[in-house]
């Protein structure tokens, strides 16, 4: 849909949190999205299929302060379009 990412994070099961593999593909800018974009791909079933994700809680359970820059610093898809994406310092 994007194309690749400007970085692909690779997230084994486990992890330090726990919980499902993952990947984040971040995308410095997406024209009508924004800056700073993360899709979020968990692999629930440990086959090697991951799916796109616009819960970041499906993959493990995340510390305080992960959670807090989830939702503060970081643009996400959402089921394929943009939710509530502002531009950074739109805060």
């Amino acid at each position: 849909m994007y194309g690749p990412p400007d970085e692909l994070d690779d997230h084994p099961p486990g992890g330090a949190a726990g919980g499902y593999p993952y990947q984040q593909w971040r995308y410095r800018y997406i024209k009508g999205v924004g800056t700073n974009v993360i899709v979020e791909f968990v692999d629930r079933d440990g086959t090697g299929d991951y799916q796109m994700t616009s819960d970041p809680s499906e993959k493990e359970k995340a510390s305080a302060a992960y959670r807090k820059w989830l939702n503060e610093d970081a643009a996400y898809i959402i089921s394929g379009g943009a939710c509530g994406l502002p531009e950074a310092g739109e805060r």
